[in-house]
């Protein structure tokens, strides 16, 4: 069985309280096909960051430049630049799972 690889485009389908239809409507998703290069949108700006993996099952996603446009709702935006830059992973089934200090993101392969 072939194992799944992060270099991929990736829609974010859980994110701690925001619904799957929140997530949707922002078409939210984070970016590795062009690794160590990643971008990502969370509703608003564009992100570009480095993603580095550590070991076995640690991605640091380091500082992340985001453009500077003022968007309405910025609430998934502003969580996700909240955390910390190094993220648990791995993968269930095709989805990929980013933990961190009981913070959960559910990613699926686009």
């Amino acid at each position: 069985m072939k194992m799944p690889t992060l270099a991929a485009k990736w829609r974010v389908v859980a994110f701690n309280k925001f619904t799957e239809k929140e997530l949707a409507d922002k078409n939210a998703y984070l970016d590795f096909s062009k690794m160590p290069k990643a971008y990502g949108n969370m509703g608003c700006n564009g992100m570009m960051f480095q993603a580095n993996v550590i070991g076995a099952d640690k991605i640091d996603f380091g500082h992340i430049a985001v453009s500077m446009m003022l968007c309405e709702d910025m609430k998934l935006e502003d969580a996700f630049l909240r955390k910390q830059s190094v993220w648990n992973y791995r993968f269930d089934g095709n989805d990929l799972i980013l933990e961190q200090k009981g913070i959960n993101i559910r990613l699926r392969r686009e």
